[in-house]
């Protein structure tokens, strides 16, 4: 699958750039949204969601009425944040790990670890190059995916 542009009336360009960093960020971490539109207003409406401070299980809905599978709820939920949240990107991208479930106790460190990755992945790294930073920052197996998806979201070009 590759990532196409999407360009609406009245799309900006910083629109697009957004739009693109996500469906890379989610389709990196095995996510394959055949409708990449409804991937877009889904992530949104999430992360619209995320900042009126809507439960965690109401966040999770809206992505498996998407028919994402559960085991990528998670990562759909934190790129989506992070890509669109109205916050500066280092903060939407804490926001989305918090949500996916990943502490981060050193802050910087994870900013820091999130923007290494989004520039290996920008520069065609490997699924598994990715993952060892994150894995040597101590996140959780379970939360290793959600943290690439995030960083690419929040970081990537």
């Amino acid at each position: 699958m590759f990532v196409v542009a999407i360009l609406g009336p009245g799309t900006t360009s910083a629109e697009t750039a957004t739009d693109h960093s996500f469906l890379v960020a989610i389709q990196r971490v095995g996510i394959n949204a055949h409708d990449q539109q409804g991937a877009v207003d889904v992530a949104r409406r999430v992360a619209g969601m995320a900042d009126s401070g809507a439960s965690d299980e109401a966040l999770r809905q809206p992505v498996r009425d998407f028919n994402v599978a559960d085991n990528h709820v998670d990562s759909f939920i934190a790129a989506s944040i992070a890509a669109y949240s109205p916050y500066a990107p280092d903060s939407a991208f804490l926001m989305a790990i918090q949500k996916a479930g990943i502490n981060a106790h050193d802050q910087q460190g994870a900013v820091d670890v999130a923007r290494r990755v989004a520039g290996m992945a920008d520069s065609g790294a490997d699924d598994e190059a990715l993952r060892q930073p994150v894995r040597d920052f101590n996140v959780a197996d379970d939360h290793v995916e959600s943290f690439i998806a995030a960083s690419i979201a929040a970081y990537g070009s």
